[in-house]
């Protein structure tokens, strides 16, 4: 009897305890993807989503799932057409208070403002109440104080309901707001834009501005009454008496929307200056400790909850490759997301990093010709704007790392003339069966690359590379900052150098070529590489101020490799072929 309530005992630790680490996708239409999600004391999970067709116009419904601790479905349930109108139907936000859960809904479009519908459910998902036309017409938050007051928080405007729906306070703001706190029974903290405001609710003259932090994103309060702000800069520590004790910065490019806290850790979501996303965690004192991988290639996190030990996480899982002018908005997924599946991801907060993560990064870029195409004035800044081809793009990326490297992706964003529905146009293209050693570099062909609406100067145009999801995986960060080369339009328009211009003998050879240029020209700093058939970098020279050069292929295998010369004067190449006997 013992042994068998032993077995019993030690089966109920291991299904409770560890078999609610999973990751899972849903998909009940052409589009959907996870928005906000939120989980109860029993650690069931509320997603809602945002699914349907796209015709021109989309043609969405907001839709709340609930799952239990394994992923399982338990019910599902579309809001109304009458609680939520538009083309792009959202919802914004999850809390759930006493086994009830608040949801913040809204429509959004490209120009016009946004409506917003406050719900509330019970745990079989029927609509209890509603309330219609709230905040400001800009994108909502929604936050539930320590004193079971709702407080629904737009641009310029904070809002307390009460657990039935009742209005109870609305107070102009000034700060953009983004998220609230209680600091006792009386007094809430709202964060925004420009700072934060401690509101006296029983006393409205009595409000507290403080600007010393701004951009702030949200804002969570400890049992020690400390106070732990986000903004997109870094993290901040903040004492009882609101001064700042303690900082950690974010290096440049880190993108965390989002954060959540147990008794001993903070939780960070988002993205790396590579784009990988991650969960980076950090002490009480905020010390970053480590960094949690989340999926492979095309998932996008949207939300983050935790509950004890346990993080969930929801966002999107995109089929195939992106390349939109509508990235990373949530009103404009769509445009990209056709095939997307809804994306779950639930683990322990005991879970870390593989030992060995891939580490690979663009060391090159050359562009062989910048060709623009009606160009116009850019009306909204000093620039110009034109349909731009960049061509015969390539770039050339290293493994820094200590393992074989198969798969990647290249990414790029291009800045376009900033219209009213975007200002960006994104970039990403699926690179497989590289076999990238560690320790070698590999030239990738990104072909012609042709962008609509591009802003630049009048003296040429940056354009910028980056790596992410190697082998579909985090990479390490100290490699995969962007790798930038500014395009001069002054030397892209001079004389390149031309095949016929240059000679190589002798071709086949056993073991050295020289390379001459037949017209006299000289190799002012021109770079030379041979390259193999794959495209792997296997030797590079430079050469300065002479008409010829000699490459020694002694200890190169037999086989066919090409000489490429690249043009220091406007970063053009040309390519010969030889043969090493």
């Amino acid at each position: 009897m013992c042994k068998v309530l032993f077995i019993f005992i030690s089966l109920f630790f291991h299904l409770h305890f560890f078999a609610q680490e999973f990751e899972r996708t849903y998909q009940d239409s052409p589009m959907v993807y996870g928005t906000a999600i939120a989980t109860s004391e029993n650690k069931e999970i509320i997603v809602g989503t945002i699914s349907g067709q796209f015709f021109g116009w989309g043609n969405f419904k907001p839709t709340v799932y609930k799952l239990d601790a394994y992923g399982d479905v338990i019910w599902s349930t579309d809001l109304p057409n009458d609680i939520v109108i538009g083309d792009v139907k959202l919802i914004y936000d999850i809390e759930v208070w006493n086994d009830e859960y608040y949801l913040l809904a809204g429509y959004e479009g490209c120009d016009y403002g946004v409506s917003n519908t406050l719900l509330k459910l019970n745990t079989a998902g029927e609509t209890l109440w509603k309330v219609e036309n709230i905040g400001d017409y800009w994108t909502p938050y929604l936050s539930i104080l320590d004193n079971g007051l709702l407080a629904v928080l737009s641009k310029n405007l904070c809002e307390l309901y009460s657990p039935d729906g009742v209005l109870i306070l609305s107070y102009p703001l000034v700060l953009g707001a983004t998220d609230a706190v209680s600091l006792s029974d009386r007094k809430i903290l709202v964060i925004g834009i420009e700072g934060y405001q401690i509101i006296d609710i029983e006393n409205l003259d009595n409000t507290e501005n403080n600007t010393t932090i701004d951009s702030l994103l949200q804002v969570e309060i400890l049992s020690s009454q400390e106070l732990i702000f986000l903004n997109n800069k870094g993290l901040y520590k903040l004492d009882q008496n609101h001064n700042k004790i303690i900082s950690d910065t974010f290096q440049v490019g880190t993108n965390f929307r989002n954060f959540v806290h147990n008794e001993s850790k903070i939780y960070l979501y988002g993205q790396n200056p590579d784009t990988s996303s991650v969960v980076a965690v950090y002490g009480y004192d905020l010390d970053r400790q480590e960094e949690i991988k989340l999926a492979g290639k095309h998932v996008i996190p949207s939300d983050i909850s935790i509950f004890e030990n346990q993080i969930n996480l929801t966002g999107i899982l995109q089929d195939g490759n992106i390349y939109s002018h509508y990235y990373n908005h949530p009103a404009y997924l769509p445009f990209q997301a056709l095939n997307s599946s809804l994306w779950i991801k639930s683990f322990s907060t005991d879970s870390s990093l593989e030992s060995a993560q891939p580490d690979v990064g663009i060391v090159d870029i050359t562009v062989n010709n910048l060709n623009i195409k009606d160009s116009i004035d850019c009306y909204f800044e000093n620039s110009l704007i034109g349909d731009v081809i960049f061509e015969d793009v390539e770039v050339t990326i290293k493994n820094f790392g200590n393992q074989e490297i198969n798969s990647l992706n290249v990414n790029s964003i291009f800045t376009l003339c900033p219209f009213i529905c975007s200002s960006w146009s994104s970039y990403l293209v699926d690179y497989e069966d590289l076999n990238v050693a560690a320790g070698e570099e590999l030239i990738l062909s990104l072909g012609d690359i042709e962008v609509y609406g591009i802003q630049y100067d009048e003296s040429g145009y940056e354009i910028c590379f980056w790596t992410s999801c190697p082998d579909g995986k985090m990479d390490q960060t100290q490699a995969n900052n962007q790798y930038c080369k500014f395009i001069d339009l002054s030397v892209m328009t001079k004389e390149p150098l031309t095949i016929d211009q240059i000679e190589i003998f002798p071709n086949p050879t056993i073991d050295h070529v020289e390379v001459v240029s037949s017209n006299n020209q000289l190799f002012i700093d021109e770079i030379f590489q041979i390259i193999d058939v794959r495209g792997k970098v296997i030797a590079e020279y430079r050469f300065t101020n002479t008409n010829s050069a000699e490459m020694d292929l002694t200890n190169v295998n037999s086989g066919i490799y090409f000489i490429k010369i690249k043009n220091s004067r406007n970063n053009q190449s040309v390519y010969k072929r030889i043969a090493k006997l």
